[in-house]
């Protein structure tokens, strides 16, 4: 850091700008990102926005992404830019190149900014295809379940879990011998029916409870998750015989499981005018 302030002075302008990014991640390497932010932001100054190279995202992104304030404002401001210049990194010359989507991706997933996760992986997938390459398994997933995670809010937004649903749609059709697609496309349309009264996930999971029953210890959270949803459902909807079928498949993973006790409770409870 020393030795490159000390020659800047002299140095033309295409030197100046190497040795203010060198002094900038030097700083980072150091730990000292709130000198490293200094410097990179005279150095952007200088230069313009419009001018920056793709190695100068990089490492806008990589300063700004070590910077921590108390304050949640402040601090949700700079994951911002963070993420904007990686975002920038990824998208600033014309080589595609899995490895920058892919770390963009999961920088969106670690900050809990599901929907552009979800977008980033996309975008993964389908560079995939286009260098000719199958997506794996996990590429499907990634997307599915990142746009699942973005439908929570106050109110569910389905549209987000639409594209999951899409996307766990893809996983089966890609690998039809997988429970996962089945059953997190079960999730993601249950998410639209949570009181199960129209049965929207019953194909899904109904699907998916032949081929994980197979080894119900393993997929023990799964099924408790399938069984109930078909049981409440076919209670909703008065199939007495499905409903006995699934509460008895559900007792034994889950014996205290809270929707048997409330179906039963319904059950013997007397009806008006005592029958």
């Amino acid at each position: 850091i020393s030795k490159a302030k000390s020659v800047l002075p002299h140095a033309n302008d295409a030197y100046k700008a190497k040795f203010e990014r060198l002094i900038a991640d030097a700083y980072l390497q150091k730990g000292d990102s709130l000198s490293a932010r200094k410097s990179v932001d005279d150095y952007v100054a200088k230069v313009g926005e419009s001018k920056l190279e793709p190695l100068d995202f990089k490492l806008l992104s990589e300063i700004y992404g070590r910077i921590k304030y108390q304050d949640s404002a402040t601090q949700a401001k700079i994951d911002q830019k963070a993420l904007g210049y990686l975002e920038k990194y990824a998208t600033s010359d014309t080589l595609k190149d899995l490895d920058r989507y892919e770390t963009v991706a999961r920088a969106f997933q670690n900050a809990r900014v599901f929907n552009k996760a979800a977008e980033w992986y996309q975008r993964y997938l389908d560079l995939k295809k286009e260098q000719k390459e199958k997506p794996a398994a996990v590429d499907y997933y990634n997307i599915g379940l990142n746009y699942y995670r973005a439908s929570a809010g106050v109110t569910t937004d389905t549209s987000m879990l639409t594209k999951a649903g899409n996307a766990f749609a893809d996983l089966s059709a890609s690998y039809p011998d997988l429970t996962t697609g089945y059953y997190w496309r079960g999730m993601a349309a249950a998410g639209k029916d949570v009181e199960a009264k129209n049965g929207v996930a019953a194909p899904f999971f109904e699907k998916y409870v032949s081929l994980a029953e197979g080894d119900a210890e393993k997929n023990k959270v799964g099924l408790i998750k399938a069984y109930t949803y078909l049981m409440v459902y076919a209670y909703n909807k008065d199939d007495k015989a499905s409903l006995q079928k699934y509460m008895d498949k559900l007792s034994p993973l889950d014996p205290n499981s809270e929707p048997i006790k409330q179906i039963k409770e319904n059950m013997n409870r007397p009806r008006k005018g005592g029958r």
